[in-house]
């Protein structure tokens, strides 16, 4: 009778815990839907859920972090940008050079410190996106700049990405080009897809049991969850 009235108690303490446990949901909209978060506000504080969420492959995905501006950007929400003028063909240096000022940003944002070890594949990963999406924004920049092919051509020497080898059918298009059009979008869309594309070949993707590891040591789930309308 002892040993059952101790395991009683056990069982009634464990029960006790896990009915007293603080269980939340944080739910931020996305374009889709939402990105049901939920957590144990006794482990976890709320201010330091956020600061984990910049990195979550969902909310990643409409912040920029996981996909760099483009030089073609402008988001009305920020006022530094100027106007939109729908799809121009034509370059805004001005909205281009925040463009790559907002990346500059985020870069010094996206740091180790401040995440404990086991976030920091996915920090490392995040800074190559970024530091790769600059560099393909500044190419492009330079070559409606000076109409140079040879800077479209250029090494990536961090993931020794060779645009010359890899995405020659794209550059010999560009030197045919007659019209500024197609220039256009060849070289916002053909050229940057290829270049995107060695960038996934060479760095691969988002590490994704990194980050469910991390949510499951803290005892957290995320749960996007898509519209009807969305489907």
């Amino acid at each position: 009778m002892g040993i059952v009235r101790r395991l009683l108690v056990l069982v009634a303490v464990e029960c006790s815990c896990m009915a007293a446990a603080d269980i939340k949901t944080l739910s931020i909209r996305v374009p889709e839907g939402h990105d049901d978060v939920t957590y144990d506000a006794d482990r976890v504080r709320l201010e330091d859920l956020k600061h984990w969420l910049t990195l979550s492959p969902v909310l990643s995905q409409n912040n920029n972090v996981l996909f760099p501006e483009e030089i073609s950007a402008c988001y009305v929400d920020d006022p530094a940008y100027e106007p939109c003028a729908g799809h121009s063909i034509w370059l805004n240096a001005a909205n281009a050079a925040h463009s790559q000022q907002r990346i500059r940003d985020r870069l010094s944002r996206l740091k180790r410190d401040g995440f404990q070890p086991d976030f920091w594949p996915i920090i490392d990963y995040l800074r190559t996106v970024q530091s790769f999406g600059l560099w393909v924004n500044q190419q492009q920049i330079e070559f409606f700049r000076t109409k140079s092919v040879p800077l479209l051509e250029s090494k990536y020497p961090a993931l020794n990405i060779n645009p010359k080898a890899s995405c020659s059918t794209e550059l010999d298009s560009i030197r045919k080009s007659t019209d500024e059009i197609s220039e256009w979008k060849l070289v916002v869309f053909e050229w940057r897809n290829c270049v995107w594309k060695r960038f996934t070949a060479a760095a691969g993707s988002y590490p994704q049991a990194v980050w469910e590891g991390a949510l499951k040591s803290r005892g957290i789930r995320e749960h996007p969850v898509v519209d009807e309308d969305q489907k």
